[in-house]
Formats: structure tokens, C-alpha cells, sequence
């Protein structure tokens, strides 16, 4: 696998700072500073409760893998985006709080719907080319005419 790097995306970190701040401001300016405040820690809360079920979260989803055949990409991405969703939802402020529970959504969406009808690379069976293909036809499936001659 190819690894990211990471550090031309650096310049981003200052306008998601910028965005978390105006976005924090305006939904506390719309449903009250209280609020606000409670729907941060509320989403802390939530988020370590997440974190530290993290090992039963990604046992469960190996157990779909290895129950359905689902592609080990659509793990991974089921397993990152639970991570990383719990890990916004402990950052304070509201945009990175809609991001993780966006997150937490994809990951929903691949352990259940995702997993529904699993998209498999493999081949049809095709048997060995030692094998002979024959059809047993009983003695009652037979039709005999008036002189006693098979039909078939």
C-alpha cells in the first residue's frame, strides 16, 4: 500500500481552523451559548464512549469480512472512518463534530447496507478437466413401446 504524504495538505489546517471557529459561532448565535456548550460535551462524551469500544467495532467488522467476502478495502475504509469519526467528535466545535458524525454514518452504511451484496472477484467454478459429464438415467424413467424397445 502506498503511504500518504500528508504534509502537502498542511496549508488546509488553517482554513478548517477558521471554518470550525465561524461555524461554532454561528450555531451557538442560533441555538444559545448553553446549549452549544452541552451539545460539545455531549459529543466528547459520545466520542471517547466510541474510542473505547473501538476493539469490539472492528472485531465485529472482521467477522462480517470474513462472513461475507466483502473486499478488505471496504474493511479498511469501514475501520478508518469509525476512528476517525470518534476522534472528531472529541474535538471541540461543531464542524468537525458534523464531519465525525458523517464519518460514523460511512461506516454504519458499510458494515450494513454495504455489506448486503458483496462485490467478489471470484471465478465461477468451473470443474476439473478430468471429469467426465454424464447424466444416470434410471430404469423408471425409461419408456419402453409395445415391443419392449427403449424410446430414447
Amino acid at each position: 500500500m502506498q503511504s500518504l504524504n500528508l504534509s502537502k495538505y498542511f496549508w488546509l489546517l488553517p482554513i478548517f481552523l477558521v471554518a470550525e471557529i465561524y461555524t461554532s459561532w454561528y450555531l451557538a448565535s442560533i441555538i444559545g451559548i448553553w446549549w452549544s456548550i452541552a451539545w460539545i460535551f455531549g459529543m466528547i462524551i459520545i466520542g471517547v464512549a466510541l474510542l473505547k469500544r473501538t476493539h469490539i467495532a472492528i472485531a465485529l467488522s472482521f467477522q462480517s469480512f470474513l462472513a461475507s467476502g466483502v473486499s478488505i478495502n471496504a474493511l479498511y475504509r469501514q475501520n478508518i472512518a469509525y476512528i476517525m469519526g470518534a476522534v472528531l467528535l472529541i474535538i471541540p466545535g461543531m464542524l468537525s463534530d458534523i464531519i465525525g458524525f458523517l464519518m460514523l454514518l460511512y461506516a454504519f452504511y458499510l458494515q450494513t447496507i454495504g455489506t448486503i451484496s458483496p462485490k467478489t472477484n471470484l471465478k465461477p467454478n468451473k470443474g476439473s478437466d478430468d471429469v467426465i459429464d454424464a447424466e444416470i438415467i434410471s430404469n423408471d424413467a425409461i419408456d419402453h413401446d409395445r415391443n419392449g424397445h427403449n424410446s430414447l
